[in-house]
């Protein structure tokens, strides 16, 4: 084998998840059945948000794409969102919690879904961003618990971080996300969360109808 060859294998990278996930959904179409028994069973203000765009598909992780393995996975000619598991009011919460343009147009927002690998900084961050997605989430779905990310069990498996910077035990950080919650929660309101999903999908639909760079 040249050495030329050898050096072009070299510069050869593994496909990254993301990049399996983005071949697989361009060769894989979400039919409509499945889209309108997601959308038959959502509440009335999840379907006010989600006919603002015809190109809206919802599906569940039970579905046969259950290998996609994100919740919001924007296309070119359709925009994917979870509904059941997870719910469709905690992929809208993400949206409207998401402030940075440029992710509203990457799988599940750029987000990594696993944090047993993240630093104590990174854990605290991601910590921090799902309990304002939980208290988005409560406006829809009064059901939600204040404080609801201490039940996913990450949470309780991650004490490895503390302490942390001003906490010291685990109370700390309980105290912490139940008023981080309930002061995000009166921040936000159903108003709130159709005027900011707007803007996003407006943004969305310009990305979808402007050609990708040659």
């Amino acid at each position: 084998m040249s050495r030329k060859k050898k050096k072009n294998l070299c510069r050869t990278k593994p496909e990254t998840e993301n990049e399996t996930t983005q071949r697989y959904l361009r060769s894989t179409f979400l039919p409509n059945e499945w889209h309108q028994q997601r959308f038959s069973d959502a509440q009335p203000f999840e379907k006010s948000l989600f006919e603002m765009d015809s190109r809206i598909r919802l599906f569940t992780l039970a579905d046969e794409l259950i290998e996609m393995g994100a919740g919001f996975i924007p296309r070119k000619d359709m925009i994917c969102i979870a509904t059941g598991l997870p719910a469709a009011s905690h992929e809208i919460a993400h949206m409207v919690e998401m402030t940075n343009p440029k992710r509203w147009t990457i799988q599940d927002w750029g987000m990594k879904l696993h944090v047993d690998s993240f630093s104590a900084r990174g854990f605290f961050a991601a910590l921090s961003r799902e309990t304002r997605v939980r208290a988005i989430q409560r406006h829809m779905d009064p059901t939600i618990p204040v404080g609801a990310p201490l039940n996913n069990p990450f949470c309780w498996v991650r004490r490895d971080v503390l302490p942390f910077g001003r906490f010291k035990t685990y109370e700390d950080v309980i105290a912490w996300v139940k008023d981080l919650h309930e002061k995000t929660y009166a921040a936000w309101s159903l108003d709130r969360i159709r005027h900011e999903w707007e803007i996003r999908i407006n943004y969305i639909r310009h990305w979808m109808e402007t050609k990708e760079a040659a």
